[in-house]
């Protein structure tokens, strides 16, 4: 379910900071079209993993600057959409046999 729909990337930081750095989840959608999903590790220090790209961390500030802030707006979901479109990153990837089994949902 979403929470909060078309945050700027600063709304969402504001956002997670004010409730629980480390357990917001979002979407990632890039000139109004779904591009992936991602969870806070530390709002504090801007930090986010996007599972698609690993387990690793970027910053929000390297998305703005490759795409361009403007272009990208954030959706704030729970906990159940988050798994779901995990598995639905690595499944229009077809890197299915790649989904965490965190991620796994029945």
């Amino acid at each position: 379910m979403k929470i909060k729909e078309n945050l700027t990337v600063n709304e969402a930081k504001r956002y997670a900071e004010d409730n629980g750095y480390n357990s917001v989840m979002f979407r990632i959608n890039l000139n109004e079209k779904y591009v992936a999903c991602g969870k806070f590790l530390d709002a504090y220090y801007d930090l986010i993993q996007i599972p698609i790209l690993g387990n690793g961390f970027t910053r929000f500030k390297e998305l703005c600057e490759e795409y361009g802030e403007r272009n990208i707006s954030v959706d704030i979901i729970d906990e159940n959409e988050f798994k779901t479109s995990v598995k639905f990153d690595f499944l229009v990837r077809g890197r299915y046999m790649d989904i965490p089994e965190e991620y796994q949902t029945d």
